[in-house]
């Protein structure tokens, strides 16, 4: 008998993802069907084209009243910038909560559990068609200097 995911990835995030890594993909996917992950939540940014990321730069640093600064990263200076994107951002699905910083550090730790599950497992490394592999390790934003709880990015080991 096979048990029904804790929660799935919806069309809005698959598109997200359709852009990035695959193994990306498959981290979401395994992360929200865990038992043990508390809250839903939705992958709302993968790729990011050079302009996009300009132009979130841009906030904060335009003198408008009660704007902040969103991102440091400068366009090519992102995960999200490369194709395919090595860097996903989510949004927790709490309503009245969603920069809640306790619920984005509760779901960072169940993906990361599951990131080390599938360390174990082997599929943390890619081989790409020449021939060559990739391990992956994974960087979560949360621990930055300047956090960003919402960002997850896989980088070469």
């Amino acid at each position: 008998m096979t048990t029904k995911p804790k929660f799935v990835v919806g069309r809005s995030s698959q598109g997200h993802l359709d852009g990035c890594r695959g193994v990306l993909s498959i981290l979401v996917r395994r992360a929200l069907a865990r038992a043990d992950m508390p809250h839903d939540f939705k992958v709302t940014e993968g790729h990011r084209p050079n302009s996009e990321q300009d132009a979130l730069y841009a906030k904060g640093r335009r003198g408008v009243p009660g704007e902040r600064i969103v991102t440091y990263a400068k366009a090519g200076q992102s995960w999200h910038n490369v194709w395919p994107s090595q860097a996903i951002d989510i949004m927790v699905l709490v309503k009245g909560r969603e920069w809640d910083e306790e619920l984005y550090d509760a779901v960072a730790a169940v993906v990361i559990l599951e990131w080390a599950q599938m360390q174990r497992e082997g599929l943390c490394v890619e081989t790409l068609p020449d021939g060559q592999t990739i391990t992956w390790n994974l960087e979560w934003g949360g621990n930055w200097r300047r956090p960003d709880r919402p960002h997850f990015q896989i980088v070469k080991a």
